[in-house]
């Protein structure tokens, strides 16, 4: 195919074909009008030829009776003047013209003879015959009547009746015809381009070159663009597709920022794991000879003094002997010792296992719940730690909302306090290891990280929401722990 074709828009490989096959189609309606026209006139001057015919004859025939010859050819004189009329004549027997007198009156005619004999011989006693001019002439054999007798004799034929009309006349009115026809069939040919061709503007190229915008958008990196659907044509529908496209690129481009951002947490948090799995024993050994000291000075101190300064040298040591053993927990260099079991009852050891002070706990289990495969003490720890987290977000007193569900092959966990929440700059941080908001020395920002790697761990995923609260009240946040279900074999679904 020409390239200057396949470069076209698509509204003129629309507009162009239809733009030919019209005026194929006029040229050949044309072409039919235009014959029609030319022997619709013909039948009107031969309509016309006739009317004068029969006048010239009647008016002959009682010229003649009456003896009145001046009316005829008076008659025949007139009808001589008539628009698209060459001649009238009335011709004897042998040819001879007898009206209108002319030069040539006396003067006998072969050729005329032979059309009168030659119309005589015809039913309807008419002959046809164009000159060298191009001359329509029409004749008309004149037959004898009794009353003819007398003058006449017994002639069968008298003469005829010749009427000869222009052709320069009826091919003027042909043509004026046409010229009208064919400025009728290009008015209506732009008239027909024009329309189809806004149409095919407002239907097709209008709503392409909106999704083509549309598109660009997208492609510079707004996946937030959406092609509006008016219609269900077909234009709309590849809008209503290309709408879930990118609905879908977009949610896929969330969720590889969600994975992408979860491997950078996991690998932030083996790092720290194996740095602990290396000092550990290291930090380990110096930590209980300061303890073992600690205890030392502290029963053989003098005084209350002493003793207050040995209980602080063996508080800070088992401090940081804790911190090392949270460190530990990011070291997954064994692999976990999984079993089935159900995560209500773990999710109820964890809520027996944390002070509650004066914080209502609301709980809503679903009756069937899967089981899941899990090391039980470390999930546990993970839900501890997150329930140890909005306590102490709530200070002490509000309400902690626990539901276990499920849902698509998953195990849903949710906690929810009502806490101030989370600021929308700290939410990207708050699985982030030694990241805390509290005072120093009021807590070490592990827990939520802890609880992001065993979840981890188990192939499930965590994640937090904390809506935009009105000044001066509690938003509160939301931790959404999902596992994946265990196995048929093994899940074994308890009311």
């Amino acid at each position: 195919m020409p390239d200057f074709i396949t470069s076209l828009s698509v509204k003129w490989k629309v507009i162009l074909p239809v733009a030919v096959i019209l005026v194929a189609a006029f040229a050949v309606s044309a072409y039919v009008l235009t014959d029609l026209a030319a022997r619709d006139l013909a039948a009107s001057a031969a309509t016309t030829a006739e009317t004068m015919e029969a006048a010239v004859d009647s008016s002959l025939r009682y010229s003649m009776a009456h003896r009145q010859h001046a009316m005829v050819r008076s008659l025949v004189a007139r009808l001589a003047l008539s628009e698209g009329v060459d001649t009238v004549r009335i011709l004897d027997a042998e040819g001879k013209t007898w009206a209108p007198p002319t030069g040539d009156s006396g003067r006998a005619s072969p050729q005329a003879a032979r059309h009168i004999r030659a119309a005589a011989r015809r039913p309807q006693g008419r002959e046809r015959y164009r000159d060298a001019a191009g001359t329509h002439h029409l004749l008309w054999a004149v037959r004898s009547e009794p009353r003819c007798a007398a003058c006449h004799g017994k002639r069968e034929v008298l003469g005829g009746i010749e009427i000869a009309v222009s052709a320069a006349a009826a091919r003027r009115r042909t043509e004026h015809a046409l010229r009208r026809m064919l400025g009728a069939q290009v008015a209506a040919f732009v008239l027909v381009v024009l329309a189809i061709a806004l149409v095919v503007h407002a239907a097709v190229h209008y709503p392409i070159a909106r999704l083509i915008r549309t598109m660009g958008r997208v492609e510079r990196g707004d996946l937030s663009a959406r092609a509006r659907v008016r219609a269900h044509d077909e234009i709309g529908r590849l809008r209503e597709r290309f709408n879930h496209m990118v609905q879908q690129i977009a949610a896929q481009n969330l969720e590889l920022a969600r994975a992408q951002q979860q491997l950078a947490q996991s690998e932030r948090l083996a790092s720290i794991g194996l740095l602990a799995a290396g000092v550990a024993h290291e930090i380990n050994n110096p930590l209980a000879t300061i303890s073992m000291a600690a205890e030392s000075l502290h029963e053989s101190a003098a005084d209350e003094r002493e003793r207050n300064l040995a209980r602080a040298v063996s508080d800070q040591a088992g401090r940081i002997s804790e911190i090392v053993g949270q460190l530990l927990s990011f070291d997954y260099s064994r692999p976990p010792a999984l079993a089935a079991a159900d995560v209500r009852d773990v999710m109820e050891e964890a809520l027996a296992s944390v002070p509650m002070g004066e914080v209502r706990i609301s709980r809503y289990y679903e009756p069937h719940v899967p089981r899941v495969r899990m090391e039980r003490d470390r999930l546990r720890e993970a839900f501890a730690n997150i329930v140890r987290n909005a306590l102490d977000a709530m200070g002490g007193r509000g309400e902690l909302a626990v539901t276990v569900g499920h849902c698509g092959g998953e195990v849903e966990v949710s906690i929810t306090d009502t806490g101030p929440g989370i600021p929308p700059d700290h939410r990207g941080r708050v699985f982030d290891p030694f990241f805390t908001t509290k005072e120093v020395g009021e807590g070490t920002g592990l827990g939520l990280a802890i609880a992001y790697q065993v979840v981890r761990m188990h192939q499930g995923e965590i994640y937090v929401r904390s809506p935009a609260a009105a000044p001066g009240a509690d938003a509160g946040a939301r931790f959404v722990i999902r596992l994946p279900a265990a196995g048929r074999s093994e899940d074994e679904t308890r009311a």
